[in-house]
């Protein structure tokens, strides 16, 4: 090792001189010393830690434990609405687990128990999963659901994307004078079932598998998550559009078979890449992030042909700059973000006005498709690929998901401990028989 001289030590330097034995003489001294009180204490505290004990104990669990219960819970509303940052025992499970919104903690409950800690039992309150590991649907027959919409006059909590001017107006097809804006960001963490003024959010297109996972599952089932199946790898692989995705899911799902895990999966991918063998890139081209149904290919649009002038060609309302100038064929159905009243001015009535049918309509199936290796290319003007109405679908808004959880008798097995569930049918003691 080279000598530094700026850590201030000559390395090179090994000589000893009077100063260093005496410096050594105390340190041994200070050492000993050290050791002969710790000789003569150490008994003695092991006789004060036991008889301390019960006081101790009495002491923890007296004032301790229910001063920091009384912390955390002092500091929960302030948690629940982003001014605090969660400690671990401060995330709400309902946050994580499927099939609840609320978790297992309740204020009540919490309150009502003398060290303030108590926990609900588990309970659906939410149509998120599946039921069981061997159910073809999620609990939502409306998924995919859309956006949370409501009227302005309906929101009565603090809209501070709007008041921020993040969020404008959301027109559909059917609206008229009414007008809507998005609302999901006032209560991002409730399951998208109803607006702020308790109507029902539409189902998003035709109705599609949730995935694998079932209700009670957390985040935690993540990793290393579930094993996945070869079989439902290559069928879902071969699938050539949604109606055959939708179709081999139904077989496979009851089954229990599936892509499987983040981990498993990403490993799976991995060893597809490393494998080759292929001139053509075959490893599967899944929509991962699951924007319309589980275990999707890659999809577009069906989209209008371009017309004799260009009457199907929009262009975004931004300026256009050299990196980012473009234009798209208007989709056959319109998604919810397509601005009629500017995307494609070639379809505005004379008054100025776009016609309704330019507008998304949530009760029609969405016309996309799967995209294949090779490069789309645009139909030849002729007949319109959207010539052709969609199709509607049902349920409209599907608010009642409860009838997909098992039945006995007229009571739901996973809502007994609910109030007014237990035997609905019989008149609470004292009451005048009205429910």
């Amino acid at each position: 090792m080279d000598n530094d001289p700026s850590r201030g030590v000559d390395l090179d330097d090994d000589s000893f001189s009077l100063l260093d034995l005496v410096l050594a003489i105390v340190a041994w001294v200070i050492y000993l010393a050290q050791v002969i009180v710790w000789l003569v204490t150490v008994l003695p505290c092991l006789i004060i830690d036991v008889l301390a004990f019960p006081a101790r104990e009495v002491v923890y669990w007296a004032v301790v434990v229910p001063a920091w219960n009384l912390y955390i819970l002092a500091r929960r509303a302030l948690v629940m609405s982003g001014f605090l940052t969660p400690k671990p025992e401060e995330i709400d499970l309902g946050l994580t687990t499927l099939g609840t919104a609320g978790g297992t903690f309740s204020m009540a409950a919490a309150l009502d128990s003398p060290l303030g800690d108590a926990a609900t039992v588990f309970q659906v309150t939410e149509p998120s999963g599946r039921h069981t590991n061997t159910s073809s649907f999620g609990l939502d027959p409306a998924y995919p659901r859309g956006i949370v919409r409501d009227q302005p006059a309906d929101i009565k909590a603090v809209d501070l994307p709007g008041m921020l001017g993040l969020t404008g107006p959301l027109r559909y097809a059917g609206d008229g004078i009414n007008v809507f804006k998005p609302t999901e960001w006032i209560a991002p963490w409730r399951y998208p079932l109803t607006g702020q003024a308790g109507r029902g959010v539409p189902q998003e297109g035709a109705a599609t598998h949730v995935g694998p996972f079932v209700v009670g599952d957390n985040s935690t089932v993540l990793l290393p998550g579930p094993s996945g199946s070869t079989v439902a790898r290559n069928q879902l692989e071969d699938c050539r559009n949604p109606a055959e995705t939708f179709a081999t899911l139904d077989a496979l799902l009851p089954n229990d078979l599936h892509l499987g895990g983040p981990v498993d999966y990403g490993i799976y991918l991995v060893g597809r890449m490393a494998a080759g063998g292929s001139p053509e890139f075959s490893v599967p081209d899944f929509n991962l992030d699951s924007d319309r149904g589980y275990a999707w290919l890659c999809w577009d649009w069906d989209r209008h042909h371009a017309g004799p002038q260009t009457e199907w060609v929009c262009a975004p309302d931004m300026k256009a700059t050299p990196q980012s100038t473009f234009s798209y064929r208007q989709p056959c159905t319109p998604p919810q973000f397509f601005h009629a009243d500017h995307d494609n001015p070639h379809q505005l009535q004379p008054n100025g006005t776009p016609l309704d049918s330019q507008w998304y309509a949530p009760q029609l199936d969405l016309k996309i498709h799967y995209l294949g290796r090779d490069i789309e290319q645009p139909p030849a003007n002729g007949d319109d690929p959207c010539d052709e109405p969609g199709k509607p679908h049902e349920p409209f808004d599907g608010t009642n998901w409860r009838h997909r959880l098992p039945r006995r008798g007229k009571i739901d097995e996973l809502d007994l401990g609910r109030r007014g569930w237990i035997r609905p049918w019989r008149t609470p003691p004292g009451s005048s028989g009205r429910r």
